[in-house]
């Protein structure tokens, strides 16, 4: 059985609601994205999504699509848990999802493991999932922001 997959969305939504709570926290510098009922809801949603995604994925076989699309997806977690962690470390302080992260490095490592020691990957599949998941945190890390912005200058389109 390949439970340590389950650790994939698990990890995820537990990052995903700390960073909510600490969006509403009153000592935050800036003000939160939005009231925290809607960012508990948009975490519900994305904890069922990964979920869902993770029952259907799970039943892969050895080398399959579904694994390296849930290893991409804790590849992801993990550059975003080692950023936190940098951005934490030159803050000298506390920022959203820190102590998630802190956790997601070595679960990451043990899934990654898991992966190459269950026979679920190869050396060569791993590195190019590793290197997809890198691209497209750094699209992800650029394009949002720029998504952001557009989609804030059509809110007041009509």
């Amino acid at each position: 059985m390949k439970w340590w997959l389950w650790l994939v969305p698990t990890l995820m939504t537990a990052h995903n609601l700390e960073k909510a709570l600490a969006a509403v926290r009153p000592d935050q510098l800036e003000p939160a994205p939005a009231p925290l009922g809607q960012l508990l809801l948009a975490t519900g949603v994305v904890a069922a999504l990964a979920f869902a995604l993770t029952a259907l994925l799970i039943k892969s076989p050895k080398g399959g699509l579904g694994i390296r699309v849930l290893l991409g997806l804790q590849g992801l977690m993990l550059i975003d848990a080692v950023v936190s962690i940098g951005v934490a470390v030159r803050a000298l302080g506390y920022v959203p999802g820190l102590w998630t992260s802190v956790v997601s490095v070595p679960c990451s490592v043990l899934i990654f493991r898991r992966a190459f020691l269950d026979g679920y990957v190869t050396r060569r599949s791993f590195l190019i999932t590793v290197g997809i998941s890198l691209i497209a945190y750094l699209s992800l890390a650029w394009g949002l922001p720029r998504l952001g912005d557009v989609v804030g200058r059509c809110t007041g389109c009509g």
